[in-house]
C-alpha cells in the first residue's frame, strides 16, 4: 500500500467509532498496520477518545435553561417590526388623513359655493 497517503485525524475518529464506510475502515486499518506514524497517531487518539467516552456528560443544573436563554437572546438581532404594525401603520394613516383634510380645506377655499343652477332664492 502506498504511504503517500495518511488518514486525517477525522478519518482516525470516524473508524474509532465505528462510522467509516467499509472501504475506509479497511483502507485506515491496512495503513495503519503498516504505518508506524499512524500506528502511534491511532494508539493515542484511541486513549484520549475513551477517557472522553469514560467521563461522561454532566447534567445541568436547575439554572441551565434559563441561563443559557438569556444568552441566546442578548445574541439576537433585535426584532423587527411588523409591516402590518399598528405602530407603523396608525402614524401613516393619521398623516393621510390630516393631509386629506387640509386638502378639503384648502379646496373650499379657492372654490367658494355657487348656487346650483335653476334655482332662485325666491319661493
Amino acid at each position: 500500500m502506498s504511504t503517500s497517503w495518511h488518514p486525517t485525524d477525522e478519518d482516525l475518529i470516524l473508524h474509532f467509532y465505528g462510522e467509516a464506510d467499509a472501504a475506509d475502515a479497511r483502507r485506515i486499518a491496512e495503513h495503519v498496520d503498516g504505518c508506524a506514524a499512524c500506528r502511534a497517531a491511532w494508539m493515542e487518539l484511541g486513549e484520549t477518545l475513551k477517557l472522553v467516552d469514560q467521563a461522561g456528560m454532566p447534567e445541568p443544573g436547575p439554572e441551565f435553561e434559563r441561563v443559557m436563554w438569556a444568552r441566546v437572546q442578548r445574541a439576537l438581532p433585535a426584532p423587527r417590526p411588523s409591516v402590518w404594525s399598528i405602530r407603523v401603520w396608525l402614524p401613516a394613516a393619521a398623516t393621510i388623513a390630516l393631509v386629506a383634510v387640509a386638502a378639503g380645506y384648502s379646496w373650499r377655499a379657492w372654490h367658494p359655493a355657487t348656487p346650483a343652477a335653476g334655482k332662485t332664492g325666491t319661493t
